[in-house]
């Protein structure tokens, strides 16, 4: 509802079922086909869920199509969040390979995550969507003539790793150490949280 009342030319399909439920083929029909007689212009998957086996599998779906895919998620408590996105022939990196060692705790240490949106504020999921926003439409717009985001992917595609501090002491609450690396020696007195930061990735393999 919310959906249509922005766009009523939308075309909006629910589906209540687990991700992983999805043949390929369904999702192909579901993902590739004429919308009101026309082929989509440009498609994107996105994955925003907290859970590892879902986001895992639009990797592997995006990857299988060859379409653009863009994740987030919010880390404990919203003290900070993470984007990672791919376009083929853009991107030298995949989910996977951005997050290994995510999926080796994962796939071969048993590992289960159990941390929940429990005590985020909404502020701290507005502040990770916006940024969703600018990295979307410069998805959505790449190749094109657009004057603001038709070539900003090109500027960004190799640093597929997005990281948002949201907490002050987050090395502290959450073992994350990249904000305190990335801004060593930078002036300590005009930074305190609120940094984005994009990490150049390479492919694992």
């Amino acid at each position: 509802e919310r959906i249509l009342d922005i766009n009523p030319n939308a075309n909006v399909v629910r589906i209540r079922r687990s991700l992983d439920d999805i043949e390929d083929a369904e999702f192909k029909e579901l993902t590739l086909k004429p919308l009101a007689h026309e082929c989509p212009q440009a498609t994107l998957l996105c994955g925003f869920t907290d859970n590892f086996e879902a986001q895992a599998r639009v990797n592997r779906l995006a990857l299988h199509f060859g379409i653009p895919s863009l994740c987030a998620q919010v880390y404990l408590e919203g003290r900070g969040a993470e984007i990672t996105f791919t376009y083929p022939g853009v991107t030298p990196a995949c989910h996977r390979c951005v997050l290994s060692s995510r999926y080796n705790a994962h796939l071969e240490d048993g590992y289960r995550n159990t941390v929940t949106s429990d005590g985020t504020p909404i502020f701290a999921t507005t502040r990770l969507n916006a940024l969703k926003g600018f990295i979307a439409m410069a998805m959505l717009h790449h190749g094109t003539g657009h004057a603001r985001w038709g070539k900003l992917l090109e500027r960004i595609g190799n640093r597929n790793l997005i990281l948002i501090r949201m907490d002050p002491d987050i090395h502290a609450s959450l073992g994350l150490p990249f904000f305190e690396k990335v801004f060593a020696n930078a002036a300590q007195e005009r930074l305190i949280f609120d940094e984005t930061i994009w990490l150049p990735e390479k492919p694992d393999c």
